[in-house]
């Protein structure tokens, strides 16, 4: 497997799951300030040209909470995450999610995804963008 990796970004929480999982697995790093991410070689593995992306073997995965959940399903012998189609996966998954959307603004404000307002095109948006709170 191999992770593009650029350190302080949400590339750490698949490096660090990698880690405690133990499997091998090697680190592509990328210099955002270089631009490294936006080439388009590296925009054919991820391509809104940010970090982390995964391959393994055919698979480019990317997204942080994705690869997460991608690494815990591949390893279940880890035990990272209830077995599929147990009640225990479906809680494990919506704390999951809270935690992996729960980020705040650099200002340490968050966005209460309840109080939105807004339409649910926007909502996602913010979603997707991290800045909403589940």
């Amino acid at each position: 497997m191999k992770l593009y990796y650029s350190p302080q970004t949400r590339a750490g929480r698949p490096r660090w799951l990698l880690e405690e999982i133990g499997a091998p697995y090697e680190i592509a790093s990328l210099d955002l300030k270089k631009g490294e991410h936006k080439q388009p070689e590296y925009m054919k593995i991820h391509p809104h040209g940010a970090v982390p992306a995964l391959i393994d073997g055919d698979l480019a995965l990317f997204e942080s909470a994705a690869i997460c959940m991608y690494l815990a399903d591949k390893y279940p012998e880890k035990k990272l995450a209830p077995a599929l189609g147990t009640p225990a996966r479906g809680e494990h998954l919506a704390k999951f999610r809270a935690q992996i959307l729960a980020i705040p603004e650099r200002d340490g404000s968050f966005v209460d995804s309840h109080d939105l307002g807004k339409s649910y095109g926007t909502a996602m948006a913010l979603l997707i963008l991290g800045r909403v709170r589940p």
